[in-house]
């Protein structure tokens, strides 16, 4: 406030608080009206974002239900899977998208206001000075001091001769709107922003509930199975019913939205005159004593907006935590849904998977078998019983021809169906698969223990929860363990069948050689009446028995289709009901305190393992130390001759070994046929030998690069070689032409011998014209257009351990190093043989590297075993010997399976060690030691009797002689004398007697170690320093 000359008054009546607010208002009224806009149009297009989700599923569902022939249920579940996910993204966004950023400083930033002057300056009129009772004392006290002092200034004035002035305010009119007119609009704003949190919270409420319900709807139990299996039309008529209904509701919803901005811009309105009151009464003090420019300056609106930002804040910080809250709740359930659709779509596929391969490839050679048998049993019913001649002659040839064609056919071929079907694996797939559903789950959600929405500043209660664990403690470990006994359940139905399958050929040819034997028996007679009965009872019974197998087939679909949906029924309830937040933090808790419970009782268990091992440790060393001792020392005793064997342990080991074949021989078919001594054409048998694999692919692949390379695979007899070359040619081959052959035979002494197989084995007929010597055939394959693959097994026939026994191996691998370029050459050899070719002409010279198949472990040889015993269908049991009986750690188990399987971690750790981990000796050792008993089960000992120390103490010319065998793979008569300086009768002698004690095999004139012999005979070999 100042004085100025009367001679220059500035009334500025352009600028009084009227015409100012009525300028101005219109801004205001968008600056609030554009806000609550805003936040109405984010409410609605959340609720359009949801709207637009169930219209997408609405659409699909009814082009599903227009086309009934191409329905699939996996496609609704797809469907519905995608609409959850759809639902859960949109839920990502639910806190960013409602919760605006601070709105108030854009009001500072209006360019209307910008047309207000910076400084306002209004004369004060006398009548100003005059107190009013309506007025604040302080005010009127100030009027009243200042109007005894006005006669003061005048009377100065006076004596200084100057004109009276005329007194004046000044102040800035924007920062007086911004305080006394924008800061009521703000405050309005930030009074309704709450308001309609609150609302917007009470629609997603509601719509959460309708999510809810139509989730109940989508996957009500009451129809699980034909959920599964079948979709009906009544199912897909409610869905899409009730689909119809939640978007009218949510449409509903959306108008709150609208009634929110309308009602709350109208309260706006309509109360203007209260909110700008302040503005009015005080315009007239502003820039006077009473309202000093610096009570309404940037300073003081700074003040007000920071003011503005912490009650904004605090809003936002409340409710943020309460939509966060409900983002967790919907996310939870949605996922919980997501989860339920899966588990639908696995048992779907489980059990379409199941019926498909029941229906296409194991029902129809089934039925091939039947009809086979069917077809034996009308040649018998054409067959009169007044001619026995006709009568035997027909017997026999159907002996012949069903024999042939069921177990040469008919009954591998079911065997083949069955196992490479693999039901149980499409049984066991869904644990996978619903694990991987559950890990893909969040690890910790946040939902509602309290839901506030009557305040404005809510006051709800959050908590996390580790939904996934809650999932997998409390119900997918359930499902596992129902699903374990389930699986075992089919798996021994499925070896049953495979059972049956071997005792059709046994029940068909047993009836034909009786009805065969009654057909001899009666020639006297005359009548054939009975031979002919008992042969159509025989293959009625084998008909009846395939028929049987096709109905347990049958059985296990609908096993799979009943017992298998209960137990995914059960999981689907359980995942249903933690849609409440209470149950699952009641879940939650009681997983807390099982799982502190179970870290009391492991710490428990393990103290007290370990006070009760320091106690017995000592008192069992000695015990083993002692045992160890005296074996060793007794064996030992042999090996040096000191202690020759017992006679009776000689006999009974040349026993095992001569009646090894008898024994397997009376082992059931399908027993035989899993532990066949030959390479594996089945890759579900295979152990994958990694490291060998590896470096095969390596050197392929440096070969294609133009190197030098040349591969060796070598091993023990019987430990895999073969079977690695029949996979390397099917996978990692195939690219190339592939030539492939094999030196068994007899061993190869000369170059033209060895041309003349190399050129036949090698090259097509049409392009061995031209070619005469090894050199022309080494020149032809240099100048091979395209790239191949030669394999060659069993080099150890190349050569002759003689002084000139070497030259044929020589030239041939002098032959491979020329040709390398054009050629990968693969070669294969025995172990002792590629040792002793080393020592004696430094074969690795000529390869890289060589890939050496060592023995198995004790975990290799034992899933080598399990995996054909298993296939069997026979079940497992270890007999128990009294020694092992007495064991403390055998004694302390609870359990018949412990106790099994403590048994079979014994039998394989002796296996191992009495095979020394060779494949062949393994299972021959394994099949010496079953026993079938008629209850269907495989009985075994703990241990195996095979006490091989009689080799140690062989006469000289024997152990060389097994040396020999041992490097060349296989010897005949001639090859020994040669070998050993000896007249042919004289080696004759001796392999006979090798032969006659078992330790040798004769195929083909040459003469090979027994399997069981292998092992042991390495072994006392390299006692003896014969072998390295």
């Amino acid at each position: 406030m100042s004085e100025t000359p009367t001679t220059t008054p500035s009334p500025q009546p352009e600028h009084s608080a009227g015409s100012i607010l009525e300028a101005l208002l219109p801004t205001l009224e968008m600056f609030v009206q554009d806000h609550l806009h805003e936040w109405s149009e984010k409410g609605s297009l959340a609720l359009q974002t949801y709207q637009n989700i169930l219209e997408e599923l609405h659409n699909d569902l009814l082009l599903i239900q227009e086309s009934p022939k191409d329905r699939d249920n996996r496609q609704v579940w797809v469907r519905l899977e995608n609409s959850l996910k759809a639902a859960s993204a949109w839920t990502e966004a639910i806190p960013d998208s409602l919760l605006s950023p601070f709105f108030a400083d854009e009001l500072l930033a209006t360019p209307e206001l910008q047309t207000l002057p910076d400084t306002l300056q209004i004369p004060i009129p006398e009548s100003f000075w005059d107190p009013q009772s309506e007025e604040d004392v302080d005010i009127r006290f100030g009027k009243r001091v200042r109007g005894l002092l006005r006669p003061v200034r005048r009377l100065g004035r006076w004596i200084r001769r100057k004109p009276p002035a005329v007194e004046e305010r000044f102040f800035n009119p924007r920062s007086y709107f911004v305080l006394f007119a924008g800061r009521p609009a703000v405050n309005f704003l930030l009074e309704a922003w709450p308001t309609f949190l609150q609302t917007t919270a009470r629609q997603l409420y509601e719509l959460h509930k309708l999510n809810l319900d139509l989730k109940d709807t989508l996957l009500a139990t009451e129809h699980y199975e034909n959920s599964v299996k079948e979709i009906t039309e009544g199912q897909l008529n409610g869905w899409v019913s009730k689909l119809s209904t939640q978007i009218e509701a949510v449409f509903l919803l959306e108008k709150a939205f609208e009634r929110f901005e309308e009602d709350t811009f109208l309260k706006f309105h309509e109360n203007q005159e209260t909110l700008f009151s302040e503005y009015r009464s005080k315009w007239d003090y502003a820039g006077t004593f009473a309202l000093r420019g610096n009570q309404f300056d940037q300073q003081v609106i700074e003040q007000n907006w920071q003011g503005f930002r912490r009650r904004f804040e605090n809003y936002r910080h409340a409710w943020d935590a309460h939509f966060t809250a409900e983002r967790g709740e919907w996310q939870k359930d949605l996922e919980l849904g997501i989860l339920q659709i899966r588990t639908r779509q696995i048992m779907y596929d489980v059990i379409k998977a199941t019926t498909l391969k029941v229906d296409k490839q194991i029902s129809p050679v089934f039925e091939g078998a039947r009809t086979v048998i069917r077809n034996s049993l009308e040649q018998f019913e054409g067959h009169s019983s007044e001619d026995p001649a006709a009568l035997r002659r027909a017997i026999v040839r159907e002996i012949r021809e069903l024999h042939k064609s069921l177990q040469q056919e008919k009954l591998p071929m079911m065997m083949d169906a069955l196992v490479r079907a693999r039901l149980e694996g499409a049984v066991d797939s869904c644990i996978q698969r619903l694990g991987q559903a559950i890990e893909s789950m969040s690890e910790e959600s946040v939902i509602f223990e309290e839901r506030d929405l009557s305040n404005l500043k809510p006051k709800s209660e959050v908590h996390k929860v580790a939904l996934k664990d809650i999932v997998e403690d409390e119900l997918f470990r359930a499902f596992k363990a129902s699903h374990k006994t389930f699986s075992k359940n089919f798996h021994e139905r499925i070896q049953r069948i495979l059972m049956g399958i071997s005792t059709i050929n046994d029940i068909a040819e047993f009836n034909l050689g009786a009805g065969l034997q009654l057909t001899r028996e009666e020639r006297e007679s005359g009548d054939p009446t009975q031979s002919l009965q008992a042969v159509q009872d025989g293959l009625n019974r084998a008909m009846r028995q395939v028929s049987d197998l096709i109905e347990s087939i049958g059985s296990l679909v609908e096993s799979t289709n009943i017992d298998l949906l209960e137990i995914a029924e059960t999981f689907d309830n359980g995942v249903g009901e933690l849609a409440g937040s209470k149950k699952i933090l009641e879940l939650q808790l009681r997983l807390a305190s099982a799982r502190a419970r179970e870290e009391f009782r492991h710490l428990y268990r393990r103290s007290i393992r370990k006070l009760r091992r320091y106690f017995t440790r000592l008192l069992i060393l000695g015990k083993t130390g002692w045992k160890h001792f005296n074996q060793g020392y007794q064996t030992v005793q042999v090996w040096l001759g000191i202690a020759a064997p017992p006679a009776q342990q000689a006999i009974s080991f040349i026993r095992f070994l001569t009646d090894m074949n008898s024994r397997v021989r009376k082992l059931p078919y399908v027993y035989q046929r899993l532990f066949e001594l030959k390479p594996l054409s089945d890759e579900r048998f295979y152990m994958q030998r990694t490291e060998a694999t590896r470096q095969l692919k390596a050197d392929l692949q440096e070969w294609i690069e133009g190197n030098y390379v040349i591969t060796s695979i070598i091993s023990e007899r019987g430990n895999g070689r073969t079977t690695l070359l029949n996979l390397a040619k099917d996978q990692y081959f195939k690219d190339f032409k592939v030539v492939r052959m094999s030196f068994t035979d007899e061993t190869i002494y000369s170059e033209e011998d060895l041309f003349t197989i190399l050129r036949d084995k090698l090259l097509p007929a049409e392009e061995t014209g031209e070619i005469k010597t090894l050199a022309d055939l080494e020149n032809h394959i240099v100048g091979l257009a395209e790239r191949r693959v030669f394999i060659v097994e069993n080099i150890q026939n190349l050569f002759l351990r003689t002084v000139d026994g070497f030259d044929t191996l020589e030239s041939f691998m002098l032959f491979i190093a020329r040709t390398s370029h054009p050629v990968f050459w693969v070669l294969s050899c025995t172990t002792y043989s590629w040792f002793y070719l080393d020592k004696v002409i430094g074969i690795q010279k000529y390869t890289r590297p060589i890939i050496d198949l060592g023995s198995c472990s004790d975990k290799e040889v034992r899933e080598i075993i399990l995996k054909r015993h298993r296939v069997s269908g026979y079940r497992l049991h270890y007999e128990l010997p009294p020694e092992i009986a007495k064991n403390r750690r055998f004694r302390r188990l609870d359990s018949d399976i412990a106790r099994q399987e403590f048994l079979e971690d014994l039998f394989f750790k002796d296996l191992t060690q009495k095979s020394a981990g060779n494949i062949s000796v393994a299972i021959l050792l394994w099949l010496s030691s079953v026993t079938v008993t008629n209850d269907d089960t495989v009985s075994l000992p703990a241990t195996i009797s095979f006490d091989n120390t009689v080799l140690y103490n062989l006469p000289a010319e024997e152990l060389f002689t097994l040396a020999a065998i041992l490097q060349h793979a296989s010897l005949n008569a001639d090859n020994h004398a040669r070998i050993f300086h000896l007249d042919k009768q004289e080696s004759q002698l001796l392999l006979n007697r090798l032969q006659n004690r078992g330790y040798l095999e004769i195929k083909k004139g040459m003469y090979h170690l027994h399997p069981l012999v292998y092992r042991p005979a390495v072994q006392a070999l390299q006692e003896w320093n014969i072998i390295y």
